[in-house]
């Protein structure tokens, strides 16, 4: 028998494996087009700056990926001040749920109205993740993230002092735990 010639037709090897494209690794133009404005978005989300002001009808949204823990307190007067308690639980703490002590002076419009206030936070914990950033995360950081949230409501406590005056810089004594408060009147 005479051999034959190998030719495109005819060819003499062929890989057994044949190569397999799935319809999802097929990216067509548009959707490079439509990755590009994604990511064009992404980089016009700046952080805001007081300097910056907020136009009119805008609204400042809160990134919660960006902390660990968030918790909004309010209080019924603006106050310029507050300072922290250093309790006896150490520095460095890592460990959720956290519990802080603050006080807090007030700046109402009317001097008879403001206050001292001694704060107390606990069972503060942190903020939840969705899936998808929990996915980024090696087993080991999910797994001890997992032992340190405690899901438990935040509790606060509060003594409300009477304080003649604007409040306009309070500072506490970390040895003595004593505040000391500097007043407009």
């Amino acid at each position: 028998q005479k051999a034959l010639e190998e030719t495109f037709e005819n060819l003499k090897f062929e890989d057994p494996y044949e190569d397999e494209f799935e319809e999802e690794d097929i990216i067509n133009e548009n959707e490079i087009n439509s990755k590009k404005v994604d990511v064009e978005e992404e980089a016009a989300v700046k952080p805001w700056t007081p300097s910056d002001g907020l136009k009119q009808g805008e609204v400042l949204e809160v990134d919660e990926s960006a902390y660990k823990m968030l918790h909004n307190v309010g209080l019924e007067w603006p106050s310029l001040s507050f300072d922290f308690v250093i309790d006896e639980l150490g520095t460095g703490r890592t460990r959720f749920p956290h519990s802080l002590t603050c006080v807090v002076g007030s700046q109402a419009e009317d001097g008879e109205r403001n206050s001292l206030k001694v704060i107390k936070m606990e069972s503060l914990g942190r903020v939840t993740r969705t899936n998808d950033f929990e996915e980024g995360m090696s087993d080991d950081e999910n797994e001890s993230d997992e032992d340190q949230c405690v899901e438990e409501d935040p509790v606060l406590q509060f003594v409300n002092i009477p304080f003649e005056g604007g409040v306009n810089r309070i500072r506490v004594n970390s040895n003595t735990k004593e505040a000391a408060a500097w007043s407009d009147s």
